[in-house]
């Protein structure tokens, strides 16, 4: 079976066999399309799966493309922490792909990312007390995997993180810096180089952009995922003084955006379009 319910592409079939759900599909019983939401929270509605589009609006629904038709993948183009871009390399993430999975409970982050996310948590401790973030390294911190006991006032002060997904198969490239302007006419030719000894290569032009603020409606080329502290802090235990959360964001070599990413979204899968 490809995936808990089998739902995934075929490639993931030891045997290279068609989902029970695309075998539905071929025969016709349902259209190539499946949803699911997963609400969070103790007043949240029960979660429900959708076979075939359903009767939703697709007016309703922003499309990133399937990149890796084995396994649901995204082009995660970069992050941010309360409304500031993180830096990391977008290259982190189409080196080590990123998967769409409602079978994995946490947010699992490519190793660089992850630490990138972590130094901007800890950038706003000028400006915030973050219990379990900023004080002592030692601990306990939610990196470490302690589970934090946070008042209600305590939680209020996390930020949300963002996700950026490109609309696009592939990364948009850098922008390309301006060509500088000719010298002046010299009055004097340069010497030839040496006989045998091939001319400098010209200066190359290193371009880099510089983080900044991180819009909720994105720029146009991007999808915006937003993961507020509800979802990635995670109620564990209850105490007189507080609740006691886990940070529900991992280290991991991929990056698998689980139920804490995908937690109170409509998530629509389109396997015929590859959306």
């Amino acid at each position: 079976i490809a995936g808990i319910q089998g739902m995934a592409y075929s490639g993931l079939s030891s045997f290279g066999a068609p989902s029970p759900f695309s075998t539905m599909a071929q025969a016709g019983l349902v259209d190539h399309v499946f949803s699911h939401c997963l609400p969070y929270g103790t007043d949240a509605e029960a979660p429900s799966v959708t076979y075939g589009p359903g009767n939703y609006s697709i007016d309703d629904f922003e499309f990133t493309p399937i990149i890796n038709e084995k396994w649901y993948v995204g082009n995660v183009t970069g992050l941010g922490v309360g409304g500031v871009e993180v830096d990391v390399d977008p290259a982190v993430f189409t080196r080590n792909i990123s998967i769409y999975d409602s079978g994995t409970t946490l947010w699992l982050l490519q190793d660089d990312a992850f630490w990138a996310v972590w130094g901007s948590f800890l950038s706003l401790c000028d400006t915030l007390d973050l219990e379990g973030v900023c004080g002592d390294a030692s601990g306990p911190l939610f990196v470490y995997g302690d589970v934090i006991v946070l008042t209600p006032e305590q939680f209020a002060q996390f930020p949300d993180i963002t996700i950026k997904v490109a609309r696009s198969a592939s990364p948009s490239p850098p922008p390309v810096a301006p060509a500088p302007p000719p010298p002046p006419p010299s009055t004097a030719s340069p010497p030839p180089p040496p006989t045998g000894v091939p001319a400098p290569p010209p200066p190359s032009v290193n371009v880099t952009q510089d983080a900044g603020a991180v819009s909720s409606e994105g720029d146009g080329d991007d999808v915006v995922i937003v993961v507020p502290p509800s979802a990635y802090l995670l109620p564990v235990s209850t105490t007189s003084d507080g609740i006691g959360y886990f940070y529900g964001i991992q280290s991991a070599p991929i990056t698998i955006m689980g139920d804490v990413v995908l937690s109170n979204y409509h998530v629509r899968y389109e396997m015929d379009t590859g959306r």
